[in-house]
């Protein structure tokens, strides 16, 4: 996976290399399915540190005519950046084709992983990021990619660090308290000052 690059692609098995079609012969069809209930991370904001690796689970429902024989299909999510999956800024894809149970005869029920080092966003891939499809012939290689099938929000990681002095505490003297706000600088691999935040701190006896 290469989220950096300005044309990036989908990796695992579901890679989206190029293919040879003979000139005699008629453009593959993509896999005609229907990709909803899109779930990633449980639809929870996804928060990443510095120099992490985040693998977050997705779940998602693939329908089908019954003309379409889903052991030819592999499909998986997709998170990505711009106006559709199909011409992202940026996009991220499963590790491996979704594992599935059939639930009908034109419905299945998928699961996927998704892996997403911190190493490989710039800062300002921190937002709000949006969920797809991408169902494959596995012969012809033949694809399609469904769009806005919701939103998931990827933030950059924060730290509060807070320092309490004098010490010992004593009772009726000034206890001065002190904090340090800081967020995950993903292109540097380091936490940096995030600074003009308000910060509320509470204490128990």
């Amino acid at each position: 996976m290469r989220i950096r690059a300005t044309v990036a692609a989908v990796t695992g098995a579901l890679a989206l290399s190029a293919f040879a079609v003979p000139a005699a012969h008629a453009a593959p069809v993509a896999p005609n399915v229907t990709f909803s209930n899109v779930k990633i991370n449980s639809g929870k904001a996804l928060s990443i540190g510095a120099g992490s690796t985040v693998r977050v689970s997705a779940t998602y429902t693939v329908t089908h005519p019954t003309t379409v024989s889903m052991a030819n299909v592999d499909t998986g999510p997709l998170l990505y950046r711009g106006t559709s999956a199909a011409d992202p800024d940026t996009l991220v894809g499963s590790d491996a084709p979704g594992t599935c149970t059939t639930v009908d005869t034109t419905t299945v029920n998928c699961s996927a992983t998704i892996t997403i080092p911190a190493d490989e966003l710039w800062n300002s891939d921190a937002g709000t990021w949006k969920q797809g499809g991408i169902a494959q012939d596995n012969k012809t290689r033949a694809e399609k990619r469904q769009s806005d099938l919701g939103t998931l929000p990827i933030r950059r990681a924060t730290k509060l660090t807070t320092d309490a002095a004098p010490e010992p505490v004593k009772k009726g003297k000034i206890l001065t308290v002190t904090g340090k706000l800081t967020r995950a600088d993903w292109e540097r691999g380091t936490y940096g000052v995030f600074s003009s935040q308000s910060v509320q701190l509470q204490f128990r006896k």
